[in-house]
């Protein structure tokens, strides 16, 4: 009777996994000049995590965030040329709001110095 009730709620853990999709944050591409809407939105099945994508460009900013069908959770910052673009990943719902990567882009650099740290020091 116990492994009926385990088996009955794995399978129904699988089906509710299958039958919803990840909430996330979608705005289009804006500046703080033209602030855009965040709208809710549910992902479709090849979706994997939410994103945020933001560019340094001249001194301005430049936000958007969506669904992604990266299976990633973490931040990434790439330079290409006059251009900062930090893109953001996680998994969980409405979690690639614009405060997400403010938060995680200082634990990124308190990390950073930290592993600097610890290089110079041992």
């Amino acid at each position: 009777m116990y492994s009926n009730i385990i088996k009955l709620s794995v399978a129904l853990l699988l089906f509710v996994g299958v039958t919803s999709g990840l909430n996330c944050w979608k705005a289009g591409l804006h500046t703080r000049r033209s602030p855009a809407v965040f709208n809710q939105q549910t992902c479709d099945a090849a979706s994997k995590s939410c994103m945020i994508q933001r560019y340094m460009v001249n001194g301005m900013m430049h936000t958007s965030a969506d669904c992604s069908t990266e299976d990633k959770d973490t931040c990434m910052e790439k330079e290409k040329g006059m251009v900062m673009e930090t893109v953001c990943y996680c998994k969980t719902e409405y979690c690639n709001s614009a405060s997400k990567v403010r938060y995680l882009g200082s634990l990124a650099l308190v990390l950073g110095f930290w592993v600097l740290k610890s290089s110079w020091i041992g």
